[in-house]
């Protein structure tokens, strides 16, 4: 097979393509058939939105009590919770995103548990001060942590876990550690990463 004949056979899929779009483009608008975008309607998904419908998976999640039986990994492999298996989906939360107001996350936890959200990792919220991190306010240590942002992740993590929403708390990801700390002053010459 010499190359020009080659190339004109691997054209033919594209002139057909182009060809059957035209068709198809002139006969929706010869026939006055709505075409897709005259067909598109809004679809918005409220932050705040955890009414019952086709697409509410929360009856999913089991409200998660003080007593109940930590997640472990079972003799197969997978995550179980006593003995029934487990599957997470998830998502994060990051930085000031941990410590919603306590009217949020009243409206935050069930939201999720509607989407079909049982885990959430709290991330990265021990690099910053409050509102932006867990760390007080006006210190310059990061041993401290601020008083309002641990009541506001407490009680997140109470209506996460009400929602059936396990917790993931990742307690050192991007803290900086300084001489404020009791640490040799040559502590402050490493990355946040090291």
């Amino acid at each position: 097979m010499n190359g020009k004949h080659h190339s004109v056979l691997a054209s033919r899929p594209v002139w057909a393509t182009a060809l059957l779009s035209g068709i198809l483009c002139w006969s929706t608008a010869a026939y006055g058939q709505k075409t897709d975008h005259q067909r598109m309607f809004p679809f918005v998904l409220p932050w705040d939105d955890a009414s019952p419908g086709p697409v509410n998976l929360s009856s999913w999640n089991e409200p998660i009590g003080s007593g109940a039986a930590r997640v472990q990994v079972g003799p197969g492999g997978h995550f179980v919770v006593g003995d029934r298996r487990v599957r997470f989906l998830g998502v994060n939360l990051c930085f000031g995103a941990c410590f919603p107001t306590k009217d949020a996350s009243e409206k935050i936890a069930p939201r999720m548990a509607k989407f079909g959200i049982n885990v959430v990792r709290f991330h990265h919220m021990d690099m910053r001060r409050f509102p932006h991190g867990i760390l007080r306010r006006g210190s310059r240590s990061s041993r401290e942590l601020d008083p309002e942002a641990v009541d506001r992740l407490d009680y997140l993590i109470h209506c996460l876990a009400r929602s059936g929403i396990y917790t993931n708390l990742n307690l050192l990801v991007s803290r900086r550690f300084s001489r404020h700390d009791g640490l040799p002053e040559t502590i402050e010459s490493l990355d946040w990463k090291d």
